[in-house]
C-alpha cells in the first residue's frame, strides 16, 4: 500500500521538491482523503446532533453548573482558570463549555455538534501527521480512518463530559505537527509553536502529560533525529539522546508541575483512593489486564460499557495471559527495532500514553473506560497498519487484497461504530446497554434508576437503587440516590435514614447535606436543617440550590437579613435568573 507519489517530506533524507503537475495532483489526492475522512466520521456520528445530555458527569459539566451555564462572563472565566471542581484543572475545556451555552444554550445537539466538529478535526490532522512523516499516503489515510471510527472512541465524542478528550487531542496533535516542523528546520518560533499547543493540551486535561515522551519516540523514528553516538551530534546531523532529552525539559517541566497539581486536586475531591481502599498488588493486576482488554476491544470492539465496575476478585490466568502477551509484543517490538522500527514506536506510544490513566494510583471507582484509548490506541493503529502493508506487499495480488482488505475493516468498524453511538441516544438507553453488558454494576443501577425517577417511574428507580446498594453497601450515591426517591413519596423518616447513611460513608458529600436539610424542614427539625445547609454551603459554598432554599427557610424563620444575603449569592450566581430577582425586589422594598 506504499503510496507512489514522491515529495518532499519533513522527514531528514526525503525526496526532492515535485514539479508542479505533481504537486496539483497530490494536492487533489489530499483533498480527497480529507473529505473521504470527514464523511466517514459523520456517517455513524451525525446521529449524536440529536441526542441528549446523560445523567453521569454532564449535570457536573454543563447542566447544574452555573459557572457554564452562565455562558463566557468575566468571572466565569476566572473560575475556569481557578477552580478543581470534578477533580481536575482543566480552564481550556471550560471555556469551550460556556462559549457552547452562549452559542447554544442548554440544547445538547449543540455541545455534541463541537465535540464532533473537534473530533473531526483530530482524524483530518492525524493523517496529515503521518502523510508529512511518513510519505505515505494510504496508509496515513487508514491510520487516520481506524482512529475516526472506532467504537472504542465513542465514549470520547459521544459524550458531552468528555470533551477534554477530543479538545486535547487537537492540541495533542497540533503539538506533533509543529514539534515535526521545528524538527525538519529548528526554528526558536517553531519550537515555541510546539510548547504552547502541549501547555493548552494540558490545560484541556492532564492525561497530556506522557507528550515529552511521544515527541521522543517520534525522534528515533520517523524523523531519525536519534543518534546513541559520544557527543551532541552523531552522524547524519542526528542529536545525541542526552541533547533530545534536554531539548524537552520544558515540556517535562509543565508535565510535572501539572501531574503535582492534578494528584492534589483528585485528592481534595476524593477521586484519588485511600492507600489500602484497593490494594497494591490488585492495582498492578488490574493494570495488567486493562492493558490486555484495551488491545483485544481494539481488535475485537464488542460489548463495549459507559462503566466497568472494579472487579472483586481477579482471575491469576488472565492476569498470567496478559503479563505474557505485553512481554512477547515487548520483545518482538525490540527485535524488529531496526527493520520495523514502527512496531517500537507504536507500542511504547501505547503503553507510555495510557500509564496516566491505567490505575496504578486508584482513581475514581471504574476498573478501566474505553475513553482512555482515545490518543494511546494510535500507536496500536499505527502498528496494524503498517505491518498489514508490509506483510501483504510481499504477496502475489497484494495491493488488490490489501484495497479489499482495507474495505471491509472500514465498512464493519463504521456500523459498529453507528451502533454503539446509538446507545448514547439518552441516559436511559446507555445505562440498559451498560447493564445488558457488564455485571454487578452498581453505578449502572444507580444512574438508570435516577433517570427512571425522573421520567415519573418512582418503583422501578427505586428497585435499581436497592439492587446497587445491595451490590456495593458502602455507596453514598446510592443511599442518596434512594433518599430522593423515599422523599419523593413523601416518606421523610426513611429518606432522612437513607441521607444519613450516605453521609456515614462520605461525609464530605454536599448533596447529600443539602437533601437532608430539605427533608428536616419537612418534618420541622428546623435548626438540624439549618446545620445540614450551613455544611453543604461549606463543602461547596457555590452550591447555588443551597443558597436558595436556605433563605426561603430564613424567611419562615423571620431572619430576613440572613436570607436576603443568601438570595443576594444566589443572584450572583445566576445573574439570569429572573424570580430570584424579583423576589429580591419585593423584598428590598418591604423593607
Amino acid at each position: 500500500m506504499r503510496d507512489t507519489v514522491k515529495r518532499k517530506r519533513l522527514v531528514r533524507g526525503g525526496p526532492a521538491a515535485l514539479s508542479s503537475s505533481q504537486d496539483e495532483t497530490e494536492r487533489v489526492k489530499l483533498g480527497f482523503v480529507c473529505l473521504f475522512l470527514v464523511v466517514l466520521v459523520w456517517l455513524p456520528y451525525a446521529q449524536i446532533l440529536w441526542h441528549d445530555f446523560i445523567n453521569y458527569d454532564d449535570n457536573e459539566y454543563v447542566r447544574a453548573n452555573v459557572h457554564v451555564l452562565n455562558g463566557l462572563n468575566w468571572p466565569d472565566v476566572k473560575w475556569a482558570f481557578t477552580t478543581g471542581h470534578t477533580g481536575y484543572s482543566h480552564p481550556v475545556t471550560w471555556l469551550t463549555h460556556q462559549l457552547d451555552v452562549q452559542l447554544h444554550g442548554t440544547w445538547a445537539g449543540g455541545h455534541h455538534l463541537t465535540s464532533l466538529v473537534l473530533h473531526t478535526i483530530n482524524v483530518v490532522l492525524l493523517f496529515l501527521l503521518f502523510w508529512q512523516l511518513l510519505g505515505q499516503l494510504w496508509p496515513s489515510a487508514m491510520v487516520a480512518a481506524l482512529f475516526g471510527i472506532h467504537p472504542l472512541h465513542v465514549e470520547s465524542v459521544a459524550w458531552v463530559a468528555e470533551r477534554k478528550d477530543v479538545l486535547s487531542g487537537m492540541f495533542f496533535l497540533l503539538t506533533l505537527h509543529a514539534y515535526a516542523a521545528y524538527a525538519a528546520k529548528p526554528q526558536i518560533w517553531r519550537y515555541t509553536l510546539a510548547l504552547s499547543s502541549f501547555v493548552l493540551g494540558i490545560l484541556s486535561k492532564p492525561a497530556l502529560v506522557t507528550v515529552p515522551c511521544v515527541l521522543l519516540l517520534l525522534d528515533y523514528w520517523p524523523l531519525n533525529r536519534m543518534t546513541f553516538s559520544v557527543g551532541n551530534r552523531g552522524s547524519n546531523d542526528s542529536l545525541s539522546l542526552g541533547r533530545l532529552i534536554l531539548e524537552k525539559v520544558p515540556f517535562v517541566l509543565v508535565a510535572a508541575g501539572w501531574s503535582v497539581l492534578t494528584f492534589i486536586l483528585q485528592k481534595q475531591a476524593g477521586a484519588v483512593a485511600e492507600e489500602g481502599y484497593i490494594e497494591p498488588g490488585q492495582r498492578i493486576a488490574n493494570a495488567i489486564v486493562s492493558f490486555g482488554m484495551y488491545i483485544w476491544n481494539t481488535v475485537w470492539p464488542r460489548d463495549l460499557a459507559l462503566f466497568y465496575p472494579y472487579p472483586r476478585a481477579i482471575p491469576v490466568g488472565a492476569v498470567v495471559f496478559f503479563a505474557t502477551l505485553l512481554v512477547l509484543i515487548s520483545v518482538l517490538a525490540l527485535a524488529k527495532k531496526r527493520t520495523s522500527p514502527y512496531l517500537l514506536v507504536g507500542w511504547l506510544w501505547f503503553l507510555g500514553m495510557l500509564v496516566p490513566v491505567i490505575g496504578f494510583i486508584q482513581v475514581g471507582q471504574q476498573a478501566r473506560a474505553d475513553r482512555y484509548t482515545y490518543l494511546p490506541q494510535i500507536g496500536l493503529c499505527l502498528i496494524i497498519i503498517l505491518a498489514a502493508a508490509e506483510l501483504i506487499e510481499k504477496l502475489r495480488h497484494g495491493q488488490k487484497l490489501l484495497f479489499v482488505l482495507a474495505g471491509f475493516v472500514i465498512t464493519t468498524l463504521t456500523a459498529l461504530c453507528y451502533r454503539q453511538v446509538s446507545y448514547w441516544q439518552n441516559s436511559e438507553t446507555i445505562w440498559r446497554h451498560t447493564l445488558d453488558v457488564t455485571s454487578d454494576n452498581y453505578i449502572a443501577h444507580n444512574n438508570l434508576g435516577r433517570e427512571l425517577l425522573d421520567n415519573g417511574q418512582a418503583e422501578d428507580g427505586i428497585r435499581h437503587f436497592r439492587k446497587a446498594i445491595e451490590i456495593q453497601p458502602n455507596y453514598s450515591e446510592g443511599n442518596n440516590s434512594l433518599g430522593v426517591a423515599l422523599a419523593g413519596q413523601g416518606d421523610w423518616e426513611r429518606a432522612i435514614n437513607s441521607y444519613r447513611a450516605a453521609i456515614r460513608i462520605q461525609p464530605n458529600y454536599p448533596e447529600a447535606h443539602f437533601n437532608v436539610a430539605l427533608s428536616l424542614t419537612e418534618v420541622d427539625k428546623t435548626e438540624e436543617a439549618l446545620a445540614e445547609f450551613g455544611e453543604a454551603l461549606r463543602l461547596r459554598p457555590d452550591f447555588s440550590r443551597a443558597h436558595f432554599y436556605l433563605a426561603n427557610l430564613l424567611l419562615r424563620l423571620e431572619r430576613r437579613d440572613e436570607a436576603v444575603t443568601h438570595f443576594e449569592e444566589c443572584l450572583r450566581l445566576n445573574p439570569n435568573d429572573v424570580e430570584i430577582r424579583n423576589i429580591l425586589t419585593q423584598l428590598r422594598t418591604k423593607h
